[in-house]
């Protein structure tokens, strides 16, 4: 659990608020506290909307749509009462700085839906797809990657579940290409606007501003996307891929693509379906750019229906695990096979 991001702070605030209409206990509520889940349980009934998104909640914990809609809710809440949320904020971080338990006791274990960060910016020198409506984002700065490199060093770390039946970071293009979702892994009535490509990051090292930026570029397996239209054409949807060397590589891609969405003024942060080891979202008024970090690799969902307010939270869910799993099966050395 952190507390420094956005879509952190939506996301432990909406799995207490779950807890609590599910009388269960957890480490979000357990976090936050009663008087600050029963705050923002006041505060978000003071507009209709939000009220409707937290009646269906506490009628219906379970449901991924309401969920989806809740994380709405305090989303837009959170943005327009910034002391409500630096008093959350504050209650997280003393949460997480207190001492462990003593050792005779179990140690509390939790994950919620937004741990994560951001996409990098990519521009039109890789093999990497997005929506026509989309192209300004990757082209932010008028750099190929925008990276977030702390310190001189690039720890890549050690794959430690890298032995002979362990996964094992990606080590071929075509393995790149193969978990790109194609016709068969996507719903029915799809069609395929792009079929699976992959290929090396293209200009990527030339663009970098440090020789830490460059070593990291340098270190890019490969990078893919396949492209998709549901709903007759109504949505389209954007799988891309970036494979790397190790798990600590990919966490590093994976916060740098946050710090790109953050700095964005038009990204509401949202809760994230729990996909990989870390996730996240963010939206717009026209698509949702889902991220996901499995292993060695940092994926994106582009995912723009034609009505942004109502996304289908259940196909959301299912895609977002399909793309994480096919991911999963690569690195361990499988031919990916899930479908959604």
């Amino acid at each position: 659990m952190t507390a420094g991001t956005g879509s952190d702070l939506v996301a432990t605030v909406v799995e207490a608020l779950v807890q609590s209409a599910s009388n269960a206990v957890g480490a979000a509520g357990a976090a936050l506290g009663g008087e600050a889940v029963a705050r923002v349980r006041e505060a978000l009934r003071q507009w209709p909307q939000w009220a409707h998104a937290l009646g269906r909640v506490e009628a219906f914990p379970g449901d991924p749509q309401a969920q989806w809609d809740l994380a709405l809710a305090v989303g837009q809440l959170l943005g327009r009462d910034p002391g409500l949320a630096a008093n959350l904020r504050a209650r997280l971080s003393v949460a997480m700085t207190a001492p462990p338990p003593a050792a005779t006791e179990p140690v509390p274990q939790m994950s919620h839906p937004g741990d994560g960060a951001n996409w990098p910016a990519f521009g039109a020198g890789t093999v990497l797809g997005t929506p026509s409506r989309r192209g300004r984002i990757w082209a932010l700065t008028g750099v190929v990657v925008v990276l977030a490199v702390v310190g001189s060093a690039v720890g890549l770390g050690i794959y430690l579940n890298s032995g002979p039946d362990g996964p094992k970071p990606l080590a071929t293009l075509d393995q790149v290409k193969s978990v790109l979702p194609d016709l068969h892994a996507v719903p029915d009535g799809w069609t395929q606007e792009k079929a699976p490509s992959a290929g090396p990051m293209g200009g990527c090292s030339d663009a970098a501003t440090s020789p830490a930026q460059a070593d990291l570029c340098n270190q890019v397996l490969g990078t893919g996307s396949s492209r998709f239209h549901a709903d007759n054409g109504k949505t389209q949807v954007v799988f891309n891929i970036m494979a790397g060397p190790s798990p600590a590589w990919a966490d590093k891609m994976y916060d740098s693509a946050y710090s790109v969405y953050s700095d964005l003024p038009d990204k509401l942060p949202m809760a994230a379906p729990k996909a990989g080891e870390r996730s996240a979202i963010y939206r717009d008024s026209e698509c949702l750019d889902f991220l996901v970090k499995t292993g060695s690799t940092v994926l994106r969902i582009s995912y723009c229906p034609e009505n942004p307010d109502a996304p289908n939270a259940e196909l959301v869910n299912r895609i977002t695990r399909m793309f994480a799993t096919r991911s999963q099966q690569a690195q361990d050395g499988k031919t990916p096979d899930a479908a959604a």
